[in-house]
């Protein structure tokens, strides 16, 4: 039986990733083992397992905060690498071939604007004034005033 985080290719692209990572934890040195190795190793793996957890959820919301978990996760491990390039033990091109190390690289087009949502039409009074489910209105951040 296959689960269904298995046919997501975000969850595929995780696992990838996760094997530079560890090839690149592996690289670390023996004095690394309990500090970066260790830290890179779990939050790597954190990526993809988040994916998958998150993939069983009921709600949109409970998915969203699993997603968001990931995110996180892979934001550490751009952190492992940048501090093991600023230690020394990794040069800039191995962690990220596919940055330009020019000083000031030239600017690039902006992408286009995103295409509207097909779930949710945009709404001119804004976010905070769609009514809830319930119909309920949203609360601005802060709570009500006054």
């Amino acid at each position: 039986m296959r689960y269904a985080f298995e046919q997501l290719r975000v969850w595929a692209a995780a696992l990838a990733y996760d094997d530079l990572v560890c090839s690149l934890a592996n690289s670390l040195p023996p004095s690394e083992r309990f500090g970066l190795v260790s830290q890179a190793r779990r939050a790597s793996a954190s990526i993809g397992l988040n994916i998958a957890e998150g993939s069983t959820s009921q709600s949109d919301s409970e998915k969203a905060r699993f997603l968001g978990y990931a995110i996180r996760s892979l934001i550490e491990t751009v952190a492992v690498q940048r501090l093991a390039e600023r230690r020394g033990y990794v040069i800039a091109d191995q962690t990220h071939p596919g940055e330009r190390s020019e000083p000031n690289p030239p600017a690039a087009t902006p992408p286009p604007p995103p295409a509207p949502s097909a779930r949710r039409p945009h709404h001119p009074r804004g976010p905070q004034q769609r009514p809830h489910r319930r119909g309920l209105p949203h609360l601005p951040p802060g709570g009500p005033a006054g």
